[in-house]
């Protein structure tokens, strides 16, 4: 079962800000260099934007330390593009297996490997800026 936390579906504003705060800070830190900052900042942002559609979408967000379990919530959520929806999440698995590597092992990622973090974020967040005008509309 996936462990949620009920939030007013007004909240997803701030949700979508901090993502697009966790974007702007993704591409500043590859500029600079610092990649694994940069491949935490993109699993982040895809955070932030899946918690901004399933709050506003179904009230509720992932509460797991888990960030499949946040897959899973999203896969509940309705979207008017499901096939896109769905490549999201497996955009969104792809990125989550960079995380570890980045925040807690030894070793430094790659320009490559950021490149490849930046682009699935880039992926995941256009679905979600598509969602969001259509909701708007």
């Amino acid at each position: 079962m996936t462990r949620t936390k009920h939030v007013s579906r007004e909240k997803f504003k701030g949700f979508r800000k901090k993502a697009e705060e966790d974007y702007e800070g993704m591409k500043s830190e590859f500029e600079q260099g610092r990649h694994n900052t940069s491949v935490i900042l993109a699993v982040h942002c895809a955070i932030s934007w899946t918690d901004a559609f399933t709050v506003y979408k179904l009230g509720k967000k992932s509460s797991s330390q888990s960030h499949g379990e946040a897959i899973v919530l999203l896969k509940e959520a309705k979207a008017s593009d499901e096939k896109n929806k769905a490549q999201a999440c497996r955009d969104f698995l792809q990125l989550i297996e960079l995380k570890t590597p980045a925040e807690y092992e030894d070793g430094i990622l790659s320009k490559k490997d950021a490149k490849k973090a930046m682009y699935l974020c880039g992926k995941i967040r256009e679905f979600f800026i598509d969602e969001f005008e259509k909701i708007e509309e």
